[in-house]
């Protein structure tokens, strides 16, 4: 127990709960709130980047899906440009 209480008493975390006479305290309601509000920000942040995220990949998709198309069609055309073969006239 006296090997726990000695970890306790040098860790970090207990030197920022501990102010003035040994007396431990914990955060104000202040702290707290301002700590919420930073987080909710940041959480809004990033909820809006993801949503942009997720925006451009769908248009991405949409426009690699028609220039799929269109290499599929130009594909055909240069096949069958390829494949002519010039005759004599007929009368």
């Amino acid at each position: 127990m006296q090997t726990l209480t000695f970890l306790l008493h040098n860790s970090p975390a207990f030197w920022v709960v501990t102010r003035m006479k040994g007396r431990i305290r914990g955060f104000t309601l202040l702290e707290m709130l301002v700590a919420i509000s930073i987080f909710g920000i940041i959480g809004l942040g990033a909820n809006q980047m993801l949503r942009s995220v997720i925006d451009t990949q769908s248009r991405v998709r949409v426009a690699n899906e028609t220039v799929d198309d269109i290499s599929r069609a130009l594909t055909v055309i240069h096949r069958d440009v390829t494949q002519v073969i010039p005759r004599g006239i007929r009368d």
